[in-house]
């Protein structure tokens, strides 16, 4: 990865953006990133939008892969933008806050538009499809992508991401898309751990050997990814990234670590919360604190009353 920020307080990760280089995050930021890179084999020059860039790494890959391009990262929080802005930078890579359910773009504005994991935040997910088909030129496609709603928040009645208003299954998804658009490529996004066998040389002719990957559905991904435009779409093959991790169980004890700070937080919160559920009702169990709570319901009483009569 090149010119990939240091982690700055100055865009905290809350849960609802890919904040860069956050060690305990970094296979979800592995996510993201290929997602990037699997949109870089749809440019060919022209005007390329990245609609919710959050921090700005993707825009910046996107920019860095086709130097022929004019890449803009739009997102709503203006806190990201200033960090994408302040951290990578780029002679045809420009950074505005905008809203993607009121874009400051005229109509067929771009001929790529990448939108990752924006849809599940919205409050109208079809009104932002529509308007990301109409800054499509006629011939532009779109790549977006989504939480598997019956992977990702399985067990859950709702998302079990506080940020997200609603998620998509695939069949929602893809109801979605092909109201807007009449070609639709539909792609799964899953992780897997491999071993790499090499001897001194290139990797470049490596055969790769699927023997104990299943070939599951598209429906059992965690993740949907949708190539989708109004003219005809090139059949793409599915794609593989091989990440190094030099040492997967420090990767993982990281990651353990994290989650057992987080439930050390947690307890402490919901022991906090017992002692002043405790202290309201020591308080709650006062005379004056009885006396005081029915004189607040005979006013309410002489107020409802009072109204009535006029």
């Amino acid at each position: 990865m090149t010119d990939k920020a240091h982690h700055n307080v100055e865009l905290p990760w809350t849960g609802e953006r890919v904040v860069p280089d956050i060690p305990e995050l970094e296979a979800l930021f592995q996510f993201h990133w290929i997602r990037y890179s699997f949109a870089v084999a749809n440019m060919d020059g022209g005007y390329v939008l990245d609609l919710g860039c959050g921090a700005g790494y993707g825009a910046h890959l996107l920019a860095m892969s086709d130097p022929g391009s004019c890449v803009v990262g739009m997102d709503i929080g203006a806190d990201a933008i200033a960090y994408a802005t302040n951290h990578y930078q780029l002679p045809n890579l420009r950074y505005v806050v905008g809203d993607v359910l009121s874009p400051p773009f005229p109509r067929a504005s771009f001929d790529l538009i990448v939108t990752f994991e924006v849809l599940e935040h919205l409050e109208d997910a079809q009104r932002s499809l529509e308007l990301s088909r109409w800054m499509l030129k006629p011939d532009g496609v779109l790549i977006v992508s989504t939480p598997n709603r019956e992977v990702y928040s399985k067990g859950h009645e709702k998302p079990w991401n506080p940020y997200h208003v609603r998620e998509f299954s695939l069949p929602e998804f893809q109801a979605l898309l092909h109201a807007q658009f009449s070609h639709v490529q539909m792609y799964g996004q899953q992780h897997t751990v491999g071993s790499l066998i090499w001897k001194n040389g290139s990797l470049a002719n490596t055969a790769v050997r699927l023997d104990l990957v299943g070939n599951r559905p598209v429906s059992q991904a965690t993740y949907l990814i949708a190539v989708c435009s109004s003219d005809e779409l090139p059949s793409q093959s599915p794609r593989l990234w091989l990440m190094e991790v030099q040492d997967l169980q420090d990767v993982l004890g990281r990651h353990q670590h994290h989650v057992e700070e987080l439930n050390v937080r947690v307890a402490r919160l919901t022991e906090w919360v017992q002692e002043l559920q405790v202290y309201q009702e020591h308080v709650e169990g006062r005379r004056a604190v009885r006396a005081w709570r029915r004189l607040q319901q005979v006013y309410a009483w002489l107020i409802k009353h009072t109204r009535r009569r006029r």
